[in-house]
């Protein structure tokens, strides 16, 4: 009976192992992914002052699909772009994204829409931009607040927009 308790351990001990491996093998896939996106700088006019972020610009469906999933953690001012073809209602959710978001729903000026603060890691639940939105925002949960960002905002995506 002690042998097969044991034989069980060393099996599960083999399925955590092979999880993990898959588990930094996505991270490292998302990496290169990342790695591959271009990238830009935008402002950000606040009451607070102007604030300057380095962004993955993520302008592809693909690109625009996978996002921030699986990253666990983002460098401070940095965040992701996401560029829409036009002007619409846009849908977010969490899922296979440990890190927690701020998301930034933005019009087609770069003025704010909407901010949804705090996005629940792995969460299905959909954010909903509240009206058409050209462009989306991600930065690490707490961004917002720290800068005092708010609607009406104005974003100036320099030439982040046309990478």
């Amino acid at each position: 009976m002690f042998g097969l308790r044991a034989e069980k351990q060393a099996s599960l001990t083999a399925l955590l192992a092979c999880f993990a491996f898959a588990v930094c093998l996505a991270g490292g896939l998302n990496s290169a992914i990342a790695e591959n996106l271009p990238t830009g700088t935008i402002g950000v006019k606040t009451d607070r002052g102007h604030f300057e972020f380095s962004v993955e610009i993520a302008s592809t469906p693909e690109a625009r699909a996978q996002g921030l999933m699986n990253r666990p953690s983002l460098p401070k001012n940095h965040g992701m772009l996401f560029v829409f073809e036009r002007s619409e209602d846009q849908y977010f959710w969490m899922k296979n994204t440990p890190l927690p978001l701020d998301i930034i729903f933005l019009q087609e000026t770069g003025t704010v829409r909407h901010i949804h603060h705090h996005a629940t890691p792995f969460s299905e639940k959909v954010i909903y931009s509240r009206g058409p939105a050209r462009y989306v925002l991600e930065f690490e949960a707490g961004t917002a607040h720290r800068i005092g960002l708010s609607v009406g905002d104005q974003v100036d995506l320099g030439d982040a927009t046309s990478k």
